[in-house]
């Protein structure tokens, strides 16, 4: 059992650090895209669009539901730090 509690915990953590990743790599995409002219922006900001309307839910969905089932295998206070990092995950993807 405590194999597959830190094998449940390592891919939530790894899931969610991916996400993080994706989240910010986009954030600053952004950034550079603004000096883009406006046709090509909004090509742009159309295949980005189509692009994470097929890759982000399946990713949240995954990140989410690992970082819950490794929250119900913790006890302690590596239960209270999955909650705090479910939460945040949650508070900055909706």
């Amino acid at each position: 059992m405590p194999v597959l509690i830190r094998l449940v915990s390592s891919f939530a953590v790894l899931a969610t650090g991916l996400l993080a990743g994706v989240m910010l790599g986009v954030a600053m995409e952004q950034q550079t895209a603004q000096t883009l002219s406006a046709n090509c922006w909004i090509v742009h900001q159309n295949l980005n669009d189509h692009l994470f309307r097929l890759v982000m839910p399946i990713a949240f969905v995954i990140s989410v539901g690992s970082a819950c089932s490794a929250l119900f295998m913790h006890r302690g206070s590596a239960r209270v730090w999955m909650v705090g990092g479910v939460v945040a995950s949650l508070a900055v993807s909706v």
